[in-house]
């Protein structure tokens, strides 16, 4: 059948590119491999035709995005992957994010920047890592392009085994539907179904690259150490591999920052760290190679520490195939917010971790003699630099296996068939084994860099300790007296952070005339910083909209919730956190509506003195229900932070019937009596005889003509409704007063004398729809200064960069 509408050759080209893509990999791999096992070729080394299959893959892999990405922004439904991802509202910088939400797109942002690193390699290093290298990297880009095949192997009555999954399969292949019958089925497709609403945010055009670009760098040390070891050279790999280290740290690092301030200003929960098993993958490569860093530059400066320096680069790249693993298999199921489904390619996914860490086991064992270890005397170790940094680094790799054991709870349910259950409190659990942890971390990093490389003298060392740690005490009970914060383990991190902040800025004064090469220290004040931004926001965060009138919020809130959420009507102001909060009404940029808060705050005179609007937004999403984005406050101490949690429906909000309800009787005992109508207060304020001239026709000629005025109010208004009774002849008539708004009708039943009491019968229309807006809001203290530590910590290693960057230089032109 021919299908009207569809555009074949995109996609026929798209996969043309992926097989030849995986057949260049495949290519340069043997090639650098039969190079580097030291086989010759008549014309030419194996090297240049690695090189030249690396240039027909990079060129397949650039058709392949190119490709992908015409087929999303031009909107082509044909192909599931635009569908899926992809709508016309979408703005073009979120095209970008509907690239790489879905598996196969991520995966094609992992091979492009592996095809980067490896032409910046040959740019910038020497031809004599090459072959092992840029052989490791090819062999990943082979495992990594498997994935976008979209083939099946089938071996008759022993093997079907479907490959990969193409971004260039066809909508009609995918779903199966009773439309695709139709040969012009894409004329009723008219839209697609456009990107996660989560994902619509600018942090997510970033993150996303900067984090695999993170996942990329790390194979370059993997690959210097494997090299190194198959090549038997053993020491001349490190400081070559240093600098690349330094990339990996610094890109890997900001991706996760930039994830985390993603989930700060996108995400609900109230923070920018859940402990959530794909967070925790991404940290868990980034303590490894900081480890590896730290046992790098010991090792450069005196020798020691190179088999553990193997193994944490090792680790640091075979645990971002873990977490890629964890991620994309479908293993974590309901436990993450943030993992892929599963595309049936696990079985290929643990095949490529499998692979690689075989490969690093054997050529350690192999080699593991043969690796250099110095022997230490006791005299040294405990008075040397190298002796601290190795326990620092250890100190790391406790952290990561404790992270690591919990993480992956679900793996060995999978494996054991067990039922063990994760952490119910994840956030407390995590934190109870983090904290002392990092409290060791900030205390060796900032004694080491006081130490000196093989030996020290231990007694200027020990009085700069106590003067640092008197200073430290000092600032540990400010902090904590003004944000009072009294647990002993909270008390222990705030000093620890405390002693590095202070201890940092002095070796900064010390060595002021050497800002360039101060990119160490700046790294460790930053991440000082940030700890102790990250105690201080975290547990003196607080909940500032109290629901003082417990007014009832519904049934989708529990009694504790309830107590946490504010309700404002358009225009109706109300008193939060010391600010006069009125909601303005909303607008909508589809799909989101914002919701527009004013804050305020007046002097004694009532003159305001500060006035901000802030617009958080959400949408009713058909799939996911209430989908809501904060917004906030920032000021140069705290956050206010914000985000609604319930909106009306906007076809709930169209017009009421305004027919009268049945009257209901109300007995009114006495002058001042009160009845609660809906939000209105009805005040009896009494029988009026002397009715004005406005009643003269109705109560000529009558023996009885009594009103009963009745005072109605409400918190932004109040007026006054009188049905009057009149007995004429014998006969009762009952006049009746009513309001347009808010819908409320009076009339005078009946009057007993002797009990002074009325009967009042009551008629209401149903209440017109209100716009409204449920809001809860929260206050960070120090927030500020996770981003500013975040900052430093990111500049000090890019500082790093620069100045290992000029050491390269000087021994290249030196050799």
């Amino acid at each position: 059948m021919e299908y009207a509408g569809e555009l074949l050759w995109p996609g026929h080209l798209g996969h043309l590119a992926v097989i030849v893509s995986f057949c260049a990999a495949l290519m340069s791999t043997l090639a650098y491999a039969h190079s580097l096992s030291g086989h010759t070729l008549t014309q030419g080394r194996w090297e240049q035709w690695g090189r030249w299959a690396f240039g027909i893959h990079s060129a397949a892999v650039v058709t392949i995005i190119a490709t992908l990405f015409g087929i999303i922004y031009f909107h082509r439904y044909e192909y599931h992957y635009a569908w899926s991802h992809a709508s016309k509202a979408l703005p073009t910088h979120y095209i970008l994010s509907a690239f790489w939400e879905g598996q196969e797109g991520s995966f094609l942002l992992w091979i492009f920047w592996h095809m980067v690193l490896g032409w910046i390699f040959l740019a910038v290093s020497g031809r004599r890592w090459e072959a092992g290298v840029m052989g490791v990297l090819s062999l990943a880009q082979l495992m990594l392009t498997s994935m976008l095949l979209g083939t099946n192997l089938v071996i008759p009555d022993l093997l079907d085994w479907h490959i990969g999954s193409s971004p260039f399969t066809l909508l009609r292949e995918t779903l199966q539907a009773p439309i695709f019958n139709r040969p012009d089925y894409l004329q009723w497709i008219t839209d697609g179904n456009g990107l996660n609403p989560l994902l619509q945010n600018p942090w997510m055009v970033i993150h996303p690259p900067v984090l695999f670009l993170g996942f990329a760098s790390c194979t370059i040390p993997f690959a210097y150490a494997v090299s190194a070891l198959w090549t038997k050279r053993y020491d001349a790999w490190v400081g070559l591999a240093q600098g690349w280290t330094l990339v990996a740290i610094l890109t890997l690092g900001s991706g996760i920052v930039m994830g985390a301030a993603w989930a700060y200003e996108s995400l609900n929960f109230g923070g920018y760290w859940a402990w959530d098993p794909v967070e925790n993958a991404s940290l868990l490569p980034w303590l490894l190679l900081v480890a590896a860093l730290h046992g790098m530059h010991a090792y450069t400066k005196s020798q020691y520490s190179l088999r553990s320096t193997f193994i944490l680069v090792l680790l640091g790249f075979l645990l971002v195939l873990y977490a890629t693993f964890l991620t994309r298999s479908g293993i974590l199921g309901e436990s993450s917010v943030h993992s892929f489904t599963d595309l049936g390619l696990s079985g290929q996914l643990l095949i490529f971790l499998s692979a690689f860490v075989l490969l690093a086991i054997v050529l350690l064992v192999l080699r593991w003699k043969e690796i250099p270890a110095r022997e230490r005397n006791g005299e040294e170790a405990g008075s040397s630099r190298e002796f601290w940094l190795f326990i620092g680094s250890m100190t790391l790799v406790i952290s990561a296996l404790q992270i690591l054991f919990t993480t992956s709870i679900p793996v060995f349910n999978a494996i054991a068939g067990s039922n063990m259950a994760p952490p119910a409190e994840v956030v407390s659990y995590y934190n109870r084994w983090q904290l002392p942890i990092a409290v060791l971390i900030l205390l060796l990093g900032t004694v080491a860099f006081e130490l000196r490389f093989k030996k020290s003298d231990p007694r200027p060392v020990l009085q700069w300790i106590i003067q640092i740690t008197l200073v430290a005490v000092v600032l540990t009970l400010a902090v904590a007296y003004s944000m009072g914060i009294g647990y002993w383990s909270y008390l222990l991190l705030i000093f620890a952070a405390c002693f590095a902040l202070v201890g940092n800025l002095t070796h900064m004064y010390r060595r002021r005339q050497k800002i360039v090469r101060q990119g160490g220290l700046t790294a460790h004040f930053g991440f000082a910083l940030m700890m102790l931004g990250i105690l201080v926001s975290s547990s003196r965060k607080e909940v500032v909209s109290l629901n003082l009138n417990n007014t009832p919020l519904g049934p989708n809130f529990s009694p504790a919730q309830a107590r946490e959420n504010v309700l404002l009507y358009e225009n109706q102001s109300q008193s939060i956190a010391g600010y006069s909060v009125q909601y303005l009404g909303d607008s909508v940029v589809e799909p989101n509506r914002y919701y527009k808060l004013r804050f305020e705050q007046s002097d004694d005179q009532g003159k305001v003195r500060f006035s901000r609007t802030l617009y958080p937004n959400a949408q009713i999403n058909p799939k996911m229900g209430l989908i809501a984005s904060p917004a906030t406050m920032h000021f140069w101490d705290h956050d206010l932070y914000m985000h609604v949690t319930q909106v009306p429906d906007p076809a709930s909000l169209q017009a009421t019937s305004q027919e009268y309800k049945e009257p209901v009787l109300h007995y009114l005992n006495a002058r001042g009596d009160t009845l609660m109508l809906q939000e209105y207060l009805l005040v009896f304020e009494g029988l009026k005889t002397n009715l004005d001239s406005a009643w003269s026709a109705q109560c000529s000629g009558a023996q009885v003509a009594v009103g009963a005025p009745v005072r109605v109010q409400r918190v932004d208004t109040t007026f006054q409704l009188m049905p009057v009774y009149v007995l004429r002849n014998g006969v009762e008539f009952r006049y009746p007063d009513q309001s347009a708004e808010p819908g409320i009708r009076l009339q005078l039943q009946s009057i007993d004398p002797g009990k002074q009491q009325i009967a009042l019968a009551v008629q209401t229309t149903p209440p017109p729809p209100r716009p409204y807006v449920v809001l809860k809001m929260l206050r960070f203290p120090w927030i500020n200064a996770v981003w500013y530590g975040s900052f430093l910590l990111v500049l000090g290693l890019s500082m790093s960069i620069v100045h290992r960057n000029r050491q390269y230089q000087n021994e290249r032109r030196a050799d």
